[in-house]
C-alpha cells in the first residue's frame, strides 16, 4: 500500500467586494422622448447649447392620414438615450 503525503491546504485570502476596476455601463432599455411643436427649431436651439445629436431630425414613420413622426436622438451625460419628437401634418 502506497501512502501519499498530503500537502497542507493554504486558505485563499478573502475577496474584496469592492472592485476598483471600471464597471461596464448598465443597459438602459428606455428612451425618454420630449415632444416639441417645431423639431427643427428645438434641434437648432439645443445644438447651439452644445448638445451632440446622433443625427439631424428625420422622419421615422408616416401614418395613412399623412401625419409624420419625426425624431432626433441624443444622450444624457450618463449615456441614457433621449429624443426630440414631433408630429408633422404633411
Amino acid at each position: 500500500m502506497i501512502r501519499r503525503r498530503r500537502e497542507a491546504v493554504k486558505p485563499k485570502p478573502p475577496r474584496s467586494t469592492i472592485d476598483s476596476r471600471p464597471q461596464p455601463r448598465p443597459i438602459r432599455p428606455s428612451v425618454i422622448y420630449f415632444r416639441v411643436d417645431d423639431i427643427e427649431a428645438a434641434f437648432e436651439a439645443l445644438s447651439g447649447r452644445g448638445v451632440a445629436f446622433q443625427a439631424p431630425p428625420h422622419m421615422i414613420f408616416r401614418h395613412e392620414s399623412g401625419l409624420e413622426e419625426w425624431m432626433a436622438f441624443f444622450e444624457d451625460p450618463d449615456g441614457g438615450l433621449l429624443a426630440l419628437m414631433a408630429q408633422v401634418q404633411s
